[in-house]
């Protein structure tokens, strides 16, 4: 029987909000909070950004986590957590990933990628279909890592002549708080070409680094 749970990630400032389903185990002893296990979820979100967390939370609470998870295809990544996210992306099935968490020692670890099969990214006042892509955590040393994403999206548009024109908005290795895209199209366009299609509701390439989850 599936089984929700919350999993925060303070320091990242991200959670998981899943019905999960496998080996759970949890135990204190008085001191620290020892959460794992191998688990399974079909449905859920992981986000960047966070709910209020409950108010018997406390952030100095000592926490171990260690997990192996496997995701299936309605589990979806939300940018940022909020009502109108900039992007949506659903999971390949049985995309898999382990995390470590100790917020003792401050040591925090993930090994794997989120794996994505669709979804949408919001630019340009557009929205662009993603048709591949996935969120990859660079460990760069025992306390801290680094999210960066990586996909192509695709936005059917037409020229000045009627002509039907691929736009492609792409990220390579973006930080999560500031997107940084370019563009390709199919057939050829240069640039200014492709902003023009676009249209005039053209928004600054930082406007989305602005928000800081992370604060």
């Amino acid at each position: 029987q599936d089984v929700f749970v919350r999993i925060p990630i303070e320091s990242q400032n991200m959670q998981i909000d899943a019905d999960v389903y496998g080996h759970f185990s949890y135990y204190t002893d008085l001191v620290k909070n020892y959460l794992g296990g191998e688990i399974y979820s079909d449905s859920g979100v992981f986000s960047y950004g966070m709910d209020p967390l409950p108010s018997w939370w406390k952030s100095h609470m000592l926490v171990h986590n260690e997990f192996d998870v496997t995701l299936g295809e309605n589990m979806k990544f939300l940018l940022p957590l909020s009502a109108d996210p900039i992007l949506v992306a659903y999971m390949k099935d049985k995309t898999h990933f382990t995390f470590k968490y100790d917020n003792q020692v401050g040591s925090i670890s993930f090994d794997g990628s989120l794996d994505f099969r669709s979804g949408e990214i919001y630019y340009f006042e557009k929205n662009f279909y993603i048709t591949e892509g996935s969120l990859s955590f660079n460990n760069v040393n025992s306390r801290r890592i680094a999210p960066v994403i990586d996909l192509t999206a695709r936005l059917r548009e037409f020229d000045s002549s009627g002509n039907k024109v691929d736009i492609y908005l792409i990220l390579k290795n973006s930080t999560l708080t500031d997107l940084n895209p370019y563009f390709e199209s199919s057939p050829h366009k240069d640039l200014n070409e492709i902003m023009s299609i676009l249209g005039d509701a053209i928004l600054p390439t930082n406007t989305y680094g602005e928000f800081n989850l992370s604060s």
